[in-house]
């Protein structure tokens, strides 16, 4: 069995993530033991985006960091947990509201792909990415 970044650089549709995550220098963080639950954007949910996102997330390094924080709860949660819980924190401090009837929802975000059980957590593959507030005051205070 793999620790989640193992997982995420060698699965198929998360490259965007593997490269976001070497990119902000966050990649040695989930190589620590955890527990952690990733919520992992696919590569569609990031071309998803809006045109040119990418390229500004990636020239505003601590910005592009709370974004992927933003996707990681330092707690491990698998589907099963899903049924009890209406929110969970986030590595950014964020709250993510979490929903599951009729599909497991995460802010909105269809979970795709639960329960990739790792050595340190869990991914939950997501269709969209969980962004945070991009007022410009947010933005400069990163």
């Amino acid at each position: 069995m793999k620790n989640i970044i193992e997982t995420i650089h060698g699965t198929g549709n998360l490259k965007v993530l593997s490269q976001s995550l070497d990119s902000a220098g966050l990649s040695d963080n989930l190589n620590e033991p955890g527990p952690f639950t990733v919520f992992a954007p696919s590569d569609e949910a990031f071309a998803s985006m809006p045109p040119h996102s990418m390229e500004a997330l990636l020239k505003n390094i601590p910005y592009l960091q709370r974004i992927l924080f933003n996707h990681v709860v330092k707690e491990k949660y698998d589907s099963n947990h899903f049924v009890k819980l209406k929110a969970v924190k986030t590595m950014a401090d964020s709250g993510l509201h979490v929903e599951s009837k009729p599909k497991v929802t995460i802010n909105g975000a269809k979970v795709v792909k639960p329960n990739i059980v790792c050595t340190n957590g869990i991914i939950h593959i997501i269709d969209h990415v969980l962004m945070l507030s991009m007022t410009p005051s947010a933005i400069g205070s990163y």
